[in-house]
């Protein structure tokens, strides 16, 4: 069985052109592997999709909201998230499909708008200069400083994208009579 891998390898080389040949025949994969190369015939070397990076907006706890770089590699290494799992809130990929992906670190968000991963500590809001994020940032803001909402951290920033989705499909200029309405429901305790 080895001998049938090591002649595969041997057989699967990368052209001049950069074209994946295999025994002669250009592989289909071979526009997606291209973007892994990491330097170019010149000699230059070429972010890799993992290392180009992303503008997130972090809201912790306290309140605080800073601006961060963050790199798809460390992210992905950091709450043990797979690549395809930060694909949902990439901005660079525009997908239309909404994504709520639970993972043991975090909760990956994809739903109109907004693109987020929710942690129990902090937030990361991607796509900070979207005009719709910036109108959001006020209401979740407001929505995470109430200190006796029976709910947890992480349930109450779920709580607030959702209202604001739903605020926005149903055509509210404002999703403050949506959060109204979420507020009279009777919470169990």
């Amino acid at each position: 069985m080895s001998f049938v891998l090591r002649s595969l390898r041997i057989a699967v080389r990368e052209s001049q052109h950069g074209v994946i040949k295999h025994l002669g025949r250009p592989d289909p994969r071979s526009a997606l592997m291209g973007c892994r190369r990491t330097s170019t015939s010149t000699g230059q070397r070429r972010q890799t999709p993992a290392s180009i990076p992303i503008i997130a907006l972090e809201i912790k706890t306290d309140g605080t909201i800073r601006e961060r770089h963050l790199q798809k590699s460390d992210v992905a290494a950091d709450l043990h998230l797979n690549y395809r799992d930060l694909r949902v809130v990439d901005p660079s990929f525009r997908s239309e499909t909404a994504m709520f992906l639970a993972r043991s670190s975090a909760i990956v968000v994809h739903l109109e708008h907004i693109r987020a991963l929710v942690q129990a500590n902090r937030i990361l809001l991607f796509d900070p200069n979207h005009p719709r994020v910036q109108a959001f940032l006020p209401e979740l803001r407001d929505r995470l400083k109430q200190e006796k909402h029976p709910l947890p951290y992480e349930l109450r920033a779920l709580e607030a994208i959702l209202i604001n989705v739903c605020g926005t499909l149903v055509g509210f200029k404002s999703s403050q009579t949506a959060s109204k309405s979420v507020n009279s429901l009777p919470m169990d305790r």
